[in-house]
């Protein structure tokens, strides 16, 4: 019987997986399309059906549908499995306990505490009637999974222990503090709202405190929400809440409605404006950004212009405009939230007017700008501050001559004044672009690229094969063969990982390769790889060092280096040519 990875391989076709996330074009026998990892305005994103493989040649990202969903959809090895599992309707079966990674056993403590959580909820009286008086239908509860952490101090703690969870990964997963006299709860006294990734698989939760029974029980009503700390699953700057169900709507409708709360995503779906989703305790970020352009390139801020989450989040809505976002705004009443605006008369169809109504964010900083001038002159010197940097900002030249003729009209100067100011915001920007790249990008977009990938594959069949050689043969020199390409640094420093990431390695590569017959074939063809991909960094480094050495007329060294890099390209042909 074929393997699970086998399976969905089988029942899917890559063009139609990459095809439900990117638009496809007939290129001959292959298709083409603009790079979703990243910005680019000629197609450089080509997928092959034949070989069931795609590959960008902008970026250098490639795979097969499992890295692609890896990719785009922001999840690991086994959220990937598991969405393309349930698109092919294959029945994913469990895997060996003796690889289960660290990660898997916390998933497994999340989904048990959410399962507590609903049951609690059902116990309780006071979470349903808060429920309700907030609008939210029995339906809508059950679809989010909603709960109630009780105000007990540990019964949770005591519930997981039952199903065999280990204090460790209970506090681990931030359901749990460790006290003087053992574990207690983090969420006592709250209605629950599960946070998931984009498979759908818990990472955390966060809690919204019921007053009247928190006083009945001696509990501090300080804090109106709790959330999870951050943990191994979950990174409050990457989680959405509600993008696992909001996504496909998200790419149905061409764009993401962003709210504040819990409750506003909750509402807002049960509403029927589907593709909303919020940040998950704290400002919209350049990361959650990067999710949300896997699936839509406008945005719509559904934001009480006066909130402190608007306020917050104004960086990150330079950022959409200047990666081509199409930034609108909802205009909202003041001091209102989606919620209360939903469960209202009439709530659900006033809502979808309001983000049906939504203008451009330069519309609507102008008409902010023209209300609270008070005078002529304050008006353009209020426009040139607040509104012609979000014009500078645009990706599209052809939107900022729209909005340089909108704004010259508002405050009635020529179109040149206003393309002055642009230019002096972009050279302004532009001297800081250095330290803001450094700043706003150098720990936060994941470059994992194919490279990595290859070698993460490597890696897992190399210590497979140290664990059982029997059931994992591989060719003699096995090891020396990889070392010889990645160098006895690297190869030292591989050879050193953390049991917990050889685990990792070894559940991936167990899965991935189950039931494979030769094994040793496709380990050779992984180094052939993984050995061009080398020789393109080295390729790569070569070529700046040629461009040095011209810029410094050393033509002695350039004619040097360029023997090297014939004989790099060469041996890249020659792998083209030996992978099987």
């Amino acid at each position: 019987m074929s393997s699970t990875v086998e399976q969905i391989k089988e029942r899917l076709d890559i063009a139609d997986v990459v095809g439900s996330y990117v638009h496809l074009e007939k290129a001959g026998s292959n298709f083409k399309a603009r790079c979703p990892f990243h910005n680019e305005k000629t197609p450089s994103f080509f997928v092959s059906p034949a070989r069931q493989t795609y590959h960008c040649f902008g970026c250098n990202r490639g795979g097969d549908i499992f890295s692609f969903i890896e990719e785009i959809e922001g999840v690991d090895f086994y959220g990937a499995l598991k969405i393309l599992a349930e698109k092919a309707g294959v029945e994913i079966t469990r895997f060996s306990k003796k690889y289960a990674s660290e990660n898997e056993a916390l998933f497994s403590v999340m989904e048990d505490a959410a399962v507590f959580f609903e049951r609690s909820l059902r116990n309780s009286s006071d979470a349903i009637d808060y429920l309700k008086s907030r609008g939210v239908e029995g339906k809508t509860a059950k679809v989010f999974r909603l709960g109630f952490a009780p105000c007990t101090w540990d019964e949770l703690t005591r519930f997981l222990r039952s199903k065999g969870h280990s204090e460790k990964n209970i506090e681990r997963a931030g359901l749990a503090i460790s006290g003087k006299r053992g574990l207690y709860d983090r969420f006592r006294c709250r209605v629950m709202f599960p946070l998931s990734d984009s498979s759908g698989r818990v990472v955390a939760f966060s809690g919204r405190i019921l007053e009247s029974v928190a006083q009945r029980h001696g509990e501090k009503t300080d804090a109106k929400y709790v959330n999870s700390p951050e943990t191994p699953l979950f990174n409050k700057s990457r989680i959405l809440y509600g993008l696992d169900k909001a996504k496909m709507e998200i790419r149905k409708k061409g764009y993401c409605v962003l709210v504040e709360g819990q409750m506003d995503i909750v509402m807002s779906h049960q509403a029927e404006v589907k593709n909303t989703v919020a940040a998950s305790g704290t400002a919209l970020t350049t990361e959650h950004l990067d999710v949300i352009k896997r699936f839509a390139s406008e945005i719509v801020v559904a934001f009480d212009a006066d909130s402190a989450g608007f306020a917050a989040s104004k960086r990150a809505i330079d950022e959409a405009l200047a990666r081509g976002f199409e930034v609108k705004i909802a205009l909202l009443p003041k001091g209102s939230d989606p919620a209360d605006i939903i469960v209202s008369p009439d709530g659900p169809e006033k809502w979808r007017e309001l983000i049906e109504g939504a203008v451009h964010i330069i519309e609507f900083f102008m008409a902010a700008v023209k209300e609270n001038a008070r005078s002529d002159r304050e008006l353009k010197v209020r426009a040139g501050e607040e509104v012609v940097p979000y014009i500078a900002r645009l990706a599209n030249k052809m939107e900022q001559a729209h909005f340089v003729s909108f704004v010259a009209n508002a405050v009635g100067v020529s179109e040149e004044v206003i393309w002055e100011e642009v230019a002096r915001t972009t050279l302004k920007e532009n001297e800081q672009a250095d330290a803001y790249e450094t700043e706003s990008h150098g720990a936060i977009f994941d470059t994992k690229d194919r490279r990595a990938v290859i070698e993460r594959k490597v890696l897992g069949v190399l210590f497979l094969s140290d664990e059982d050689s029997s059931a994992y043969s591989l060719p003699s020199g096995a090891k020396e063969s990889y070392k010889k390409i990645v160098g006895d640094e690297h190869f030292n420093t591989m050879m050193n990982l953390s049991e917990e990431d050889k685990k990792a390695y070894m559940i991936e590569a167990e899965v991935y390769y189950e039931g494979v017959s030769d094994l040793s074939r496709e380990y050779n063809n992984l180094l052939l790889y993984l050995e061009e991909e080398v020789l393109k960094d080295r390729l790569a480094e070569a070529m700046e060092r040629v461009r040095v050495c011209e810029k410094e007329n050393d033509s002695d060294t350039v004619n040097q280096i360029l023997k090297e890099c014939q004989a790099i390209s060469k041996r890249i042909n020659e792998i083209k040519h030996l992978i099987q």
